[in-house]
């Protein structure tokens, strides 16, 4: 078992470095000048656009801005919001609380519903096996019962 946890575990940092690479490429990707955007349609001097670009490093190589976007995240920066003029990690550690109360009674239910259907569906498979059809037929049937009980619930 120790050495199942630590292979996952070493395998999980290779996938996150991978994940955040991805994530970086994507947003360098997109079409549009993020510089312009945060600007916006207002006429501004080409001296501003280029201090803004030098500010935010995106007069540097893609590479450079990587490693300074990872080292950002393994610090905790995870930028600033112009719309609301705040850090963003305020921003998602404000909501982290209400998340937490809508999504922790949400995880209890589902796991004590999966509990109830998984007893019943080898309740059901035993009866398959000791009786043998025409039990397995009702067996069945109680399966598919729970499982539609399911959908209907989500």
């Amino acid at each position: 078992m120790g050495r199942f946890l630590v292979a996952r575990l070493a395998w999980a940092v290779p996938i996150i470095v991978v994940i955040l690479i991805v994530n970086f490429l994507i947003i360098h990707l997109a079409p549009g000048d993020p510089v312009q955007a945060l600007v916006g349609d207002f006429p501004a001097p080409p001296g501003y656009i280029e201090q803004i670009r030098h500010d935010f490093g995106l007069d540097q190589s893609l590479w450079v801005q990587l490693v300074r976007y990872g080292e950002n995240l393994a610090r905790g920066h995870l930028g600033y919001s112009f719309a609301n003029r705040q850090p963003v990690l305020g921003l998602i550690l404000v909501r982290a609380g209400t998340t937490m109360i809508l999504m922790i009674p949400g995880l209890v239910a589902a796991s004590l519903l999966g509990v109830v259907l998984g007893a019943s569906a080898l309740a059901a498979v035993v009866l398959v096996r000791l009786h043998g059809r025409v039990e397995g037929y009702k067996a069945a049937l109680v399966l598919i019962a729970l499982f539609a009980l399911v959908s209907v619930i989500r």
